[in-house]
């Protein structure tokens, strides 16, 4: 089972993130496909209006390589559309050789103008000449999610 930091955004009571917290020995295939599809179907409330679903995976490699989107996709079915945007080796902190905001696929994700943003960064925030910086980790993750938050489709 993963452990989640839970993070408030703002003073809405309805909005929360579940952040992973990594432990040692986990890896990609830990990460439950089923569990997260469910949470998508119950908190989203955009498939009753009968247009796509669109769910954009922002993330290091294990989004971009280990095929989780794909897995997604499956699980959610036909009205969902969900788009992978991982980029190899980057970083939710912004100090560091290789920012997920920096990147192409930040931006790229923004114009894809989700309904819902699935994200999976952490892991290469861990390495040691990365860990100096991790007191900032909470504060950058919240402007990566605060990105989103002002897009006109006020992704979930």
């Amino acid at each position: 089972m993963i452990d989640y930091l839970d993070i408030q955004i703002g003073n809405q009571a309805d909005t929360l993130i579940a952040v992973p917290r990594f432990q040692a020995g986990l890896v990609a295939e830990s990460c439950d496909i089923t569990a997260i599809a469910a949470i998508i179907e119950i908190s989203s409330n955009k498939t009753s209006s009968g247009k796509l679903v669109r769910v954009a995976c922002l993330g290091d490699s294990i989004t971009r390589g280990y095929g989780y989107p794909d897995k997604l996709q499956n699980s959610l079915g036909a009205n969902y559309t969900v788009k992978n945007f991982g980029f190899d080796s980057t970083t939710v902190l912004l100090n560091t050789d290789t920012p997920y905001m920096a990147q192409v696929e930040f931006n790229m994700s923004k114009y894809f103008l989700p309904d819902i943003v699935v994200v999976m960064l952490g892991t290469n925030d861990a390495r040691t000449d990365y860990f100096k910086s991790i007191d900032n980790f909470v504060s950058d993750y919240l402007s990566l999610i605060n990105e989103f938050q002002v897009i006109e489709s006020e992704p979930e």
